[in-house]
């Protein structure tokens, strides 16, 4: 699993590389993706956007919830892939499908 998550273990680092690969804004689609951009600008906005609750002040909203949870599916079923690509000289991101 820590394999998945990347070195930092919550799942930024892969994030990012799918980000990178341009998936989540076919993944989130073009209502979702402004939305979720901004958790990847830094590990700390990462970090705040996958807690579970809000920071004890705010509350989050019912889009964000409903945001965060098809981030963690997306990041947790469907990027498991991106464990294979590892072992191909040249991964292509655009092999990686919603789907």
């Amino acid at each position: 699993m820590a394999s998945l998550l990347g070195e930092d273990g919550r799942g930024y680092e892969l994030a990012k590389k799918l980000e990178n690969c341009g998936v989540w804004r076919s993944w989130l689609g073009e209502a979702g993706y402004p939305s979720f951009v901004p958790f990847l600008s830094s590990p700390s906005a990462w970090d705040s956007f996958m807690s579970s609750s809000g920071n004890g002040q705010e509350r989050k909203s019912k889009a964000q919830l409903h945001l965060q949870l098809r981030a963690r599916a997306l990041l947790f079923d469907k990027a498991a892939v991106s464990l294979f690509l590892r072992s191909f000289p040249s991964p292509q991101c655009s092999r990686l499908s919603p789907a």
